[in-house]
């Protein structure tokens, strides 16, 4: 009897060359952001910084002697963790503040909104006789007039 060919392995083995592949391609692809891009570039020197020698030599000194970590190396590790998120949630604030900074200074520093609205009134027979009054009162000519709308930030700055 001839043996039988192995379906499943084969699958096996081809699902893991196809793994392999993408593993390779993702790895390619990540060290070409790391070169060309500036947060690769970020990641570079802080990588820099880890590999150095007085760095490393710091690390291991917080280190205990048999390599277990010790309460000041685990407080300074939290402590440079949240110091970084801190570093970070600051610079996307100032970096928000720079942004705004700037497009104020494009487009200057208040925007002031004029609209002149023109009201024009249809007079009726009934109605003439008590305007006709009124304008004697007020001494006012047609009844015409133009009002100008202000923004709610001039309205403020004119109290």
């Amino acid at each position: 009897e001839a043996p039988m060919f192995d379906w499943d392995g084969a699958a096996r083995a081809h699902a893991a060359a196809q793994e392999r592949a993408w593993d390779e391609q993702m790895y390619a692809n990540h060290e070409e952001w790391l070169q060309n891009s500036w947060g690769g570039w970020a990641v570079r020197t802080i990588r820099g910084f880890a590999d150095n020698s007085f760095f490393r030599a710091i690390a291991d000194s917080l280190n205990g002697q048999d390599g277990e970590q010790t309460a000041t190396s685990i407080i300074l590790s939290n402590g440079a963790r949240n110091g970084a998120r801190l570093a970070v949630i600051l610079a996307m604030i100032l970096l928000t503040l720079a942004a705004g900074y700037v497009i104020q200074l494009i487009v200057g520093q208040d925007i002031v909104v004029e609209q002149e609205v023109i009201v024009e009134e249809e007079i009726r027979e009934g109605d003439e006789e008590e305007d006709e009054e009124d304008a004697k009162e007020d001494d006012m000519g047609p009844r015409e007039e133009v009002v100008t709308r202000r923004g709610a930030r001039d309205r403020k700055k004119d109290k």
